[in-house]
């Protein structure tokens, strides 16, 4: 029955709409009709303004009014004032009938029996309310029975701001529901009904003093809520017990809640640090050399954190405050191209010669030593009567000269390039005895340098290295015994 009233009513708007299409026709005919007034008005106007020396009528002689001229002049006036007060009157009335149709909507009027329920602008207006009515009463449970009351529908014209709330409709289809209904305070957990109390502050107070012993057990200093919605809805409930329920019932609800804890934590963060790559001329392609090591930098940063149930769903960083700044490193990047008769000359590299001629003791291995690792050999004459120094540093295979210069540690040194990434390295060489220069090209065998004792060095020596792709390697697994020496 109620569908079919429903139904009903939704033609009867459908028809009252496309029957107030007619006076919109109407009234814009009628408006047209004022224009066209207006424009000969405005001619009249116009001509009475012309002076009666324009006409071409004589002027050289007086003219005498008479009685009936009198009356024609009087008559002139009430005419012409009659041509202002008509188009004025009929603009108004214009204006009346343009703000009332403006203000005026059809509406569908919804009654229950002789109580008016409201105005509704569309028939999903009042389902909307009903659907809240029901719910309401649904929370009442096998102990109420009430159900809403039947309604009627009509058509009718009404203001715009005569329309009735979705809540106004809600209360009053409640207050003709059929059964005990009170004023309480509904409790509602994701839109679902959970319980209804008769003062809205006593629910309000229950879910707080849970908050409140969570972050007692917890951190003072954080803010907490509930992950779920929670909404108190005042009106009209089942007065019944399935529906007003007691405070340690919504107590026990309101700890079975997700509890969400927001609170602000500073802690230091690393900061890596960036690359710096430099060009160099000297170095081939392919090839880097560091000439600064990097260092990490530390951040101080502040993140505003949020917790379920203690444990962290979100993060949100709100300052950060640098503490030591980060230290970039520092490349060489080789830029130089070698021809391909000299590449293709390097490329049968496959063993080394001895690199010292006079010295062949191993004084330090590729070994860990004094807590780090000593990436290669220290070649030097050892227990042997007199000294390495001054004694000639060979080329330990054909190559590229890719640095000759001066370090920290290496002391003055010089790196080879041999080709399909190997490299030899010749450390702690004697000042100003560089026999050769970058990018000059070598013979295995050829000197180089002389020993010496610059950078960090204990005594005479060569520290001798052999890098295969940027790797360093054991160098005794490249050298071949010299003169039958052996190691």
């Amino acid at each position: 029955m109620y569908d079919l009233i429903a139904k009903l009513g939704s033609v009867v708007i459908r028809f009252f709409r496309r029957l107030l299409s007619a006076p919109v026709r109407l009234f814009a005919f009628l408006l047209r009709g004022l224009v066209s007034l207006w424009k000969r008005f405005v001619a009249a106007l116009r001509a009475a303004a012309v002076p009666e020396e324009a006409s071409g009528r004589p002027t050289g002689r007086a003219r005498v009014s008479s009685g009936k001229g009198a009356r024609n002049a009087s008559y002139g006036s009430h005419k012409t004032a009659a041509l202002w007060v008509i188009p004025l009157v009929s603009l108004l009335i214009a204006a009346f009938t343009v703000l009332h149709f403006l203000s005026s909507r059809t509406a569908l009027r919804i009654d229950a029996g002789d109580t008016l329920i409201g105005y509704a602008a569309e028939e999903s207006d009042y389902l909307a309310a009903r659907s809240a009515a029901e719910a309401r009463i649904r929370c009442g449970g096998p102990s109420f029975d009430g159900k809403l009351p039947e309604v009627t529908f009509k058509a009718e014209i009404i203001d715009v701001n005569d329309y009735t709330a979705q809540e106004q409709m809600t209360d009053r289809l409640l207050a003709n529901v059929q059964g005990e209904m009170t004023e309480a305070c509904g409790v509602f957990i994701d839109g679902k009904f959970v319980g209804a109390m008769y003062n809205e502050s006593d629910a309000e107070e229950i879910f707080s003093s849970v908050l409140n012993e969570f972050k007692n057990r917890t951190d003072a200093n954080a803010s907490c809520f509930f992950g779920e919605d929670i909404a108190y809805v005042p009106g009209l409930y089942p007065d019944s017990p399935d529906c007003l329920r007691g405070a340690g019932a919504l107590r026990e609800t309101a700890r079975s809640l997700t509890v969400m804890a927001t609170r602000t934590e500073t802690v230091n963060e690393t900061v890596g640090f960036s690359v710096v790559e430099i060009p160099s001329r000297t170095l081939s392609v392919n090839t880097a050399r560091t000439i600064l090591e990097g260092e990490n930098g530390v951040d101080q940063v502040t993140r505003v954190v949020t917790y379920a149930d203690g444990k962290a769903v979100s993060s949100r960083e709100v300052g950060r405050v640098t503490v030591i700044q980060p230290v970039p490193m520092r490349r060489l990047v080789g830029t130089k191209v070698y021809s391909m008769p000299v590449a293709q000359t390097f490329s049968s590299v496959t063993q080394l010669i001895w690199p010292v001629d006079g010295a062949y003791n191993i004084n330090s291995d590729y070994a860990y030593r004094w807590g780090k690792f000593h990436y290669g050999l220290d070649i030097g004459v050892g227990s042997a009567p007199g000294t390495s120094l001054g004694m000639n540093v060979l080329a330990a295979a054909d190559g590229v000269v890719e640095l000759a210069t001066t370090h920290s540690s290496y002391g003055y040194y010089i790196i080879l390039d041999h080709g399909n990434g190997m490299e030899t390295v010749y450390g702690h060489l004697m000042e100003d005895s560089f026999k050769v220069r970058p990018g000059e090209v070598v013979k295995q065998g050829q000197p180089i340098a002389r020993v010496g004792q610059t950078g960090y060095a204990t005594g005479p020596h060569l520290h001798f290295e052999v890098r295969v792709n940027g790797n360093k390697l054991d160098p005794k697994l490249f050298l071949q015994q010299y003169k039958g020496i052996g190691y």
